[in-house]
């Protein structure tokens, strides 16, 4: 089942890869409209790569048992490291859901300071489901708790249906709530960002318009001062490329100082 599975998200991510260098919104939205009907609906579930992290601390001496893990694990990260998060910005059906429900007339500006403040969460929940199996060697995420996957098997406890509830309301008026303020795969694959070789980064021909500041929906791109380039925030990025698409100029790099 892992192999098949590992095969699945080998194809989209590198059907990702193609649509990031070619920069064409419509290979983004078959990317994200087939993850979200195989991986989500087909296979009836959400997979995650913090469930094979668990998976391989629980289990740090087998490798033959673990080697599927690894293998999905490298499948997801790796390209993140040269080439920020793909998976979140193309291939995660949470993320499909919450972008498909968002309607930007309908949107709420959340103040900096609490989206500071917000944003520190998924790292605090990834550090605790690293730790818990290190410690208690106990693994603490389960289809159980995860809220999406009600989405798809129509099973999951009252709680996570009304942590669902509330998710998808909030998406109608904010850009991918749960990307943002909860999960802890985009945590994992912002740090490998941060310290990998991905960064966006706008050439000589930038006018400094500002389009695609507006067109980030996670407010990776800012303008602090008229007539500065935009800068990236890698650990807010999804590498979703609605900024590079959305450039008049078509002058921003990826891999490039």
């Amino acid at each position: 089942m892992q192999c098949s599975e590992n095969w699945v998200y080998f194809i989209f991510m590198v059907t990702a890869l193609i649509g990031l260098f070619l920069k064409k919104r419509f290979i983004r939205w078959i990317v994200m409209l087939g993850s979200l009907a195989v991986i989500g609906f087909l296979q009836m579930g959400c997979p995650s790569p913090i469930g094979a992290v668990q998976y391989i601390l629980l289990n740090p001496f087998n490798f033959v048992e673990t080697l599927p893990f690894w293998i999905k694990l490298a499948i997801v990260v790796v390209p993140a490291f040269f080439l920020g998060p793909i998976f979140c910005g193309w291939v995660c059906p949470k993320g499909v859901i919450q972008e498909l429900l968002n309607r930007k007339e309908l949107e709420l500006k959340v103040s900096e300071k609490l989206d500071k403040w917000l944003r520190k969460i998924p790292y605090i929940i990834l550090f605790t489901l690293i730790a818990v199996p290190l410690i208690f060697h106990k693994k603490i995420f389960t289809s159980s708790v995860s809220p999406f996957k009600i989405i798809f098997n129509l099973m999951g406890t009252p709680f996570a249906l009304g942590f669902l509830i509330v998710i998808l309301i909030i998406s109608l008026f904010i850009y991918r709530p749960f990307c943002k303020y909860i999960c802890p795969i985009g945590a994992l694959l912002n740090f490998v960002s941060r310290i990998g070789l991905f960064r966006i980064t706008p050439g000589d021909d930038c006018t400094d318009c500002g389009v695609c500041v507006r067109k980030c929906g996670m407010g990776a791109l800012t303008i602090n001062r008229k007539g500065q380039k935009p800068i990236l925030d890698k650990s807010r990025c999804i590498a979703c490329g609605e900024c590079r698409e959305n450039c008049h100029a078509n002058c921003l790099n990826i891999l490039k100082k």
